[in-house]
């Protein structure tokens, strides 16, 4: 089922997985994205919402379709400040692949992770957890929804504060 947002298609294996989809996209404030995430909507906003995007040049912010996006090459940590400035009260959601995801659980930024467990093995790619070497990341299931073809899982990390 594809589910447009922006100038991006997302194809969902059903209606199930759309709503999720879309309730995750309604429920953000900000997105922090990677830069190849970025590229492939062509320099489009993909969500209409404050954007900050992982950039190795310096780049002017643009306004696009009332989206204001702004590229951050001072680090993750300034990505994610920014863009919970921007969100107010709503939540900062992390779009972007393998690489994105790893620097932000290598620097404990995570709060929770939302994976779609499609029923396909790749023979090849990044892994998504490849970068925890001997490091556990100790996770708390929030949700399991199954849907056709995707099983969606929800869980919170666990900070060492949180261990008391």
């Amino acid at each position: 089922m594809p589910v447009n947002v922006g100038r991006m298609t997302f194809h969902l294996a059903s209606g199930e997985s759309a709503r999720i989809f879309e309730e995750s996209v309604q429920s953000a404030g900000a997105f922090v994205l990677g830069k190849r995430s970025f590229e492939a909507a062509g320099e489009n906003p993909i969500f209409q919402k404050p954007s900050f995007v992982l950039s190795g040049e310096a780049r002017e912010e643009v306004f696009k379709e009332g989206t204001k996006i702004t590229f951050v090459t001072d680090g993750i940590e300034s990505a994610l400040d920014q863009a919970r400035e921007a969100a107010g009260e709503k939540d900062v959601y992390l779009f972007g692949g393998a690489n994105t995801v790893q620097q932000y659980l290598g620097a404990g930024l995570l709060d929770e992770i939302r994976l779609a467990l499609v029923s396909v093995l790749l023979g090849e790619g990044i892994r998504l957890f490849e970068s925890l070497g001997s490091e556990s990341l100790e996770l708390e299931k929030i949700g399991v929804i199954n849907a056709p073809g995707v099983t969606h899982l929800s869980y919170r990390v666990v900070k060492e504060n949180d261990r008391d």
